[in-house]
């Protein structure tokens, strides 16, 4: 189903257009809705053609339209979802959603069932796969506001994985859908040391995953007191079944690391192994 509509002003012109995708999944329908705008004119004699989008999306519960317990974001007018994604390998129909929150929909006696996962403060949310690589974490996948979607992203399935991690702080049994939240203030600093993910935005956040473990290894740094401007560099692995974090520092002078941020999941698993619990890494 599309929406044409046309209008042009002071040489630029400009369509518009809106689709309409129902896709269904066991007795829940996701309708993604985009928003077209494609605008032509000329400058200086030059023509140009710029598009923009506007992905939103519903779900729907045998027809009827799911509503979400609190506000979809802080500090923003949206109340629309920016993603929706299906679980496909989880044991019963299963979905995420949110923008800067992320909900967990099933279906529970016959009643549709909503569960927050996790919340971010900023932009947008985010998802990792843990285990994706060979079993090892992959790059981090934001959810930006729909308003700066200059591309179109339509792929609505999430699989090849088990676990992942929502906002940073959210580890997510895809297939059992069991979850562990993690304790944030333990996450962003424990005894000087501080975790380092908020610099690493679309990249590998975490870089390391054990599931035999339970654990996560994210980079971690602490300043050197002795020293202005030199700090100590270290792994912070969590253990996301006990909310325990334990910091393994180490020397990056002989791994050729002229700096944390330079460790990603291909050095880490060149440079440290699993040890039993009790040693971590």
């Amino acid at each position: 189903m599309s929406i044409l509509s046309f209008f042009s002003f002071t040489g630029c012109k400009a369509i518009s257009s809106e689709e309409v995708k129902n896709t269904p999944y066991g007795n829940f329908t996701i309708r993604q809705i985009t928003e077209t705008e494609r605008k032509s004119g000329s400058i200086g004699g030059r023509k140009y053609t710029t598009s923009s989008y506007l992905i939103k999306y519903e779900i729907y519960y045998k027809g009827k339209k799911v509503k979400f317990p609190s506000a979809l974001q802080k500090g923003s007018e949206y109340n629309y979802l920016w993603q929706v994604y299906i679980l496909n390998d989880a044991a019963k129909p299963a979905l995420l959603a949110g923008s800067q929150q992320i909900f967990l929909i099933t279906e529970e006696d016959k009643q549709v069932k909503i569960t927050r996962l996790s919340h971010q403060d900023s932009e947008f949310s985010s998802i990792q796969w843990l285990d994706r690589n060979m079993g090892m974490p992959t790059k981090e996948h934001n959810t930006w506001q729909p308003q700066n979607d200059n591309q179109l992203n339509s792929s609505l399935v999430l699989t090849g994985g088990k676990y992942l991690l929502i906002n940073r702080f959210t580890v997510l049994n895809t297939k059992t859908l069991q979850y562990w939240q993690f304790n944030r203030q333990r996450l962003w600093e424990t005894q000087g040391w501080r975790v380092l993910y908020e610099i690493n935005v679309g990249h590998e956040i975490a870089i390391g995953f054990s599931e035999k473990y339970k654990q996560v290894v994210f980079r971690a740094s602490k300043s050197d007191v002795r020293k202005e401007g030199s700090y100590y560099s270290g792994l912070a692995v969590f253990d996301y079944t006990t909310d325990q974090l334990s910091i393994v520092p180490f020397n990056r002078t002989p791994l050729h690391l002229q700096s944390i941020e330079i460790l990603n999941v291909h050095s880490f698993h060149q440079f440290f192994e699993w040890n039993p619990p009790g040693s971590s890494v």
